[in-house]
């Protein structure tokens, strides 16, 4: 074990590429247990290589338009790394402590509580990047100017929720803007109320929530009035631990995936980042590891080392909007591209329209605004594009593929819309892929796939791959992944009562498909219709 952490150190002292980080772990798993069918996790006295990622590899995706839930399914082979295990626990402390006491429950809960963790989401970009450039025999890194080659990262989905008390402000500056402008007030007087929306918006973004939420707080939010539940529902969400869907502040989230970035890139390219002994260990208890972290103190440190920003992170309460969006895009040399995945409901559209396009002029890309809700997101692209701003795309998220027919038969879906809805459903009607080229151009859709990385088996995502990279004209958007492109974990298997097709608990959510209707035909209900969902 000990030779194993000596090879992964030295892995990431030199390049972190997918095929240096599948030989490195493979060794882990004797010849019976990789020969075996049964996918199982390799056994062995030490804790830590009872719990390491065994994978598997996939086929690669060829298009992946978002990773769903910021790489949380890369979560198993960051644990794994000695260099990142320090970097989470200097970063985000109260993570790696409820991570290492439950560690042992498996890479199903390691993907699931890693959900939103922009440290995790670190990796996962620089993953990303030395995928693409492995091919090429290189790192990721500009030999030039020694910055961060970023041109394999694709779009991360932030799950959010607005504060509904700032949210509320807001749209009543927006009507009495709107009031102003049908009376024909003043320009003295109209220029003090935009500039009092623009300041609002800003307070709005910089204490926007990255977070899932749990169930009970989704639900909870489908709760129109009164504002008293959305507040309490999002001081809910703001006060979760955040292994369990609670959240963090957009502007601490993007100062602590700078610092990620910055102290994973310098050991990726031969840098001489300092780390003390629990860096060169495997994950472990805290109980185990605390007395480790007394030779921290006797470094000495400058103002752009790891240290520092580790520093500056602990000691501020609040972090400015500005300097984070700064700090990353210095870094990557390029925007951060995101995909909002709005968890608040009943928001007025013109205030997620001023979110959005206030976080594009602050530095950050929109990719897209997505929601189970059409009609939550529905023309907010235009009205970003009033604003004189790029419009993004507006994305409807299915749990099934039979929530996808019923809405076009419903006439919930337009000419021209971008749906996604989870692969597995695919799985329960025998893959209708002729019928669904059917939708498509009677439509004109833009469709694309995601799963539940934490509850699907690697023959299953196997399936669902190729499935995708053959239509890929049917799915033109391709499969959003969340993990490593190219790998999974092993020991995500279906049990007695459990499945691992990537449909999760969305299953009891979503409508099966019908093959008794045709395209156009008026929907009739059916035995087999099933509520439609309301949350994720």
């Amino acid at each position: 074990q000990q030779h194993s952490n000596n090879k992964l150190l030295m892995m990431t002292k030199k390049s972190v590429s997918v095929e240096n980080l599948l030989a490195c772990l493979e060794e882990e798993v004797d010849d019976s247990a990789a020969s075996s069918a049964s996918f199982t996790v390799s056994s062995s006295s030490s804790s830590s290589n009872k719990h390491s990622p065994v994978i598997a590899k996939i086929s690669r995706i060829h298009n992946i338009p978002y990773t769903h839930g910021g790489y949380f399914a890369s979560a198993p082979y960051m644990l794994h790394d000695p260099q990142w295990i320090y970097i989470l626990r200097q970063l985000m402390p109260d993570v790696y402590v409820e991570v290492a006491r439950r560690v042992h429950l498996g890479d199903a809960k390691l993907i699931h509580w890693a959900e939103n963790n922009p440290v995790v989401a670190a990796y996962g970009t620089i993953m990303s990047c030395c995928c693409c450039t492995c091919k090429d025999d290189s790192s990721g890194m500009n030999d030039d100017d020694n910055k961060m080659d970023v041109s394999g990262a694709v779009a991360l989905e932030w799950d959010v929720f607005l504060d509904p008390i700032l949210a509320s402000r807001l749209t009543t500056a927006l009507d009495v803007q709107s009031t102003m402008i049908s009376k024909g007030h003043e320009t003295t007087q109209l220029r003090h109320v935009n500039n009092l929306i623009q300041t609002r918006a800003l307070h709005l973004v910089a204490n926007m929530l990255i977070a899932h939420g749990n169930a009970t707080q989704l639900i909870l939010e489908q709760i129109p009035y009164p504002h008293i539940v959305k507040s309490m529902n999002f001081t809910r969400v703001k006060h979760a631990r955040k292994t369990l869907g609670g959240g963090i502040e957009v502007s601490r989230w993007l100062a602590i995936y700078a610092a990620a970035l910055k102290m994973g890139w310098k050991s990726s390219s031969n840098s001489n980042v300092k780390h003390n002994s629990a860096a060169s260990t495997p994950l472990q208890s805290p109980d185990n590891s605390s007395s480790s972290s007394d030779d921290d103190d006797d470094c000495s440190v400058d103002e752009d080392s790891p240290e520092h920003l580790i520093s500056k992170l602990n000691q501020a309460e609040h972090i400015p909007l500005r300097t984070s969006i700064a700090a990353v895009k210095k870094l990557m040399n390029k925007e951060l591209t995101v995909l909002l995945d709005i968890k608040s409901r009943h928001v007025d559209k013109r205030v997620w329209a001023l979110v959005i396009s206030t976080l594009q002029k602050l530095g950050i890309s929109i990719e897209g605004i997505g929601s189970f809700f059409a009609s939550d997101i529905r023309g907010i692209s235009d009205m970003i594009a009033s604003q004189g701003h790029r419009p993004c795309r507006e994305v409807i998220f299915f749990h099934s593929i039979g929530d996808l027919q019923f809405a076009c038969h419903m006439r919930q879906v337009c000419d021209g819309d971008t749906v996604f809805f989870n692969s597995g459903s695919l799985f329960q009607c025998d893959f209708p892929t002729d019928r669904l080229y059917e939708y498509k151009e009677r439509y004109n859709l833009r469709i694309g796939l995601y799963t539940q990385e934490f509850a699907v088996d690697p023959v299953s995502i196997q399936h669902i791959v190729e499935h995708v990279n053959a239509h890929a004209d049917l799915y033109d958007l391709g499969l959003s992944w969340g993990g490593v492109n190219g790998i999974t974990v092993r020991s995500i298997q279906p049990g007695r009562f459990t499945s691992t097709d990537g449909y999760w608990n969305q299953r009891y959510l979503g409508k099966y498909w019908r093959d008794d209707i045709e395209v156009g035909d008026e929907w009739q209900s059916s035995t087999c219709d099933v509520v439609y969902g309301t949350f994720q």
